[in-house]
């Protein structure tokens, strides 16, 4: 390539390389944008956001499942 076309070839081949990954990298900053967004509005409304707090609900949950089975 430096022989063909000199630096500015092999520095349009560098750029028309990186495009494709530059594009997996816009996407994922955007799947990252997307997924704090929602952890915001879930907590916001009250859902569990972390995996502690889903099995506590989880666990809460059964417990009450269990008594309302007991009770009758």
């Amino acid at each position: 390539m430096l022989i063909l076309g000199g630096i500015d070839a092999i520095r349009i081949t560098m750029i028309i390389g990186a495009l494709p990954f530059s594009l997996v990298v816009l996407l994922m900053a955007v799947a990252i944008l997307k997924a704090v967004v929602f952890d915001l509005l879930r907590k916001h409304r009250g859902v569990p956001t972390t995996a502690a707090a889903c099995e506590a609900s989880q666990s809460a949950k059964k417990r009450a499942a269990v008594r309302r089975r007991v009770s009758f």
